[in-house]
């Protein structure tokens, strides 16, 4: 865990960079500054998840609310049912543009925080970003759908608690799974007063696969057909030497 000394540290070297990034598009009379302890994700096949803190001072009272979502995708989920003997699916649901990975934690509930309105529009809440991706509500799919997320830990709310240092230094920590989906991520870091948004930062966040592993999925999504036969091949290869090694 990162100290109070090595974390006041960092946060002040960040600054002058922070401050000449676009992406950032925060300056010293901002009411906010954040920033993320790794930019980048690498996932090999040792990988066994890893943690990102998320840390920032504020120079004005209010209460804070950390993201960290991504990638997208279009998710389908179906339902099954037992018909003569067989399960079917008889049902399903999709939902687009939705976070595979979504965190959040917060000083105080969402709901004591900032109008249903200003939460909607921002994307804070998973039934508030299940209803971005389908606006028409299915209790018991919505349901399926958090909890799915939810046992693979890649939807986590609230992920920690966030601490203060003093009155203007926070921090909050992030367990990564080792499932972690590869792709473009954001944390974003809210700043509110009495319902009112005063500062927003969005800090871009990668992840992907490398090694082995990956050149051989790459080589599978680019080259379906060579994969297959590459993989025929080795199976009938392995076939035919274990028969060779234990005939008798």
């Amino acid at each position: 865990m990162m100290t109070l000394p090595i974390l006041i540290a960092s946060l002040l070297l960040s600054l002058p960079a922070l401050a000449q990034e676009a992406n950032h598009a925060v300056s010293l009379t901002n009411p906010m500054i954040a920033d993320i302890s790794r930019n980048t994700v690498e996932i090999r096949s040792d990988f066994n998840g890893t943690q990102l803190l998320v840390f920032g001072v504020r120079n004005v009272p209010g209460d804070l609310v950390i993201v960290v979502r991504g990638p997208t995708a279009l998710v389908t989920l179906r339902r099954k049912e037992r018909i003569a003997g067989m399960w079917m699916h008889v049902d399903q649901r999709k939902y687009d543009k939705l976070p595979l990975f979504y965190a959040i934690a917060s000083t105080k509930p969402l709901s004591r925080i900032a109008p249903p309105s200003t939460l909607q529009s921002l994307g804070l809440g998973e039934s508030r970003i299940i209803l971005t991706a389908n606006s028409v509500p299915d209790d018991i799919f919505d349901k399926a759908l958090d909890h799915t997320l939810s046992t693979k830990n890649w939807w986590q709310a609230p992920f920690t608690k966030i601490t203060y240092f003093g009155e203007t230094l926070f921090k909050a920590k992030l367990e990564m799974p080792d499932t972690l989906p590869s792709g473009d991520y954001t944390a974003e870091v809210y700043l509110f007063n009495r319902g009112k948004l005063l500062g927003f930062q969005t800090i871009p966040l990668i992840t992907y696969k490398t090694g082995f592993d990956a050149r051989i999925y790459k080589m599978a999504q680019k080259n379906g057909l060579l994969y297959g036969i590459l993989a025929i091949s080795m199976a009938l290869f392995g076939g035919g030497l274990a028969h060779r090694l234990f005939r008798r």
